[in-house]
């Protein structure tokens, strides 16, 4: 699942670049595996659910997992500074 914010994000920023990775996270997290090191996965503070990850040289991605319903929803996509400040 992705919100209508991920998909203009995703537009956005995924233009021109090599996706191969994104893949690569979006895999992991549908299986439910961990991430590598270099993804730096960790939630974010005080929002429970959500999480951050790294998928490639300032290119982050936001998510919410779901455990119970089994399901993971990207919320945004894009440079640390355009999420974070």
């Amino acid at each position: 699942m992705s919100t209508p914010q991920f998909d203009s994000d995703f537009k956005h920023y995924s233009a021109g670049r090599d996706i191969e990775c994104f893949k690569q996270i979006v895999r992991l997290l549908q299986q439910q595996r961990p991430l590598p090191p270099w993804a730096c996965d960790c939630p974010l503070v005080n929002t429970w659910g959500r999480w951050n990850c790294r998928i490639s040289f300032d290119w982050w991605l936001i998510y919410r997992c779901d455990m119970t319903a089994n399901t993971i929803t990207f919320e945004q996509t894009g440079s640390f500074r355009y999420l974070f400040e």
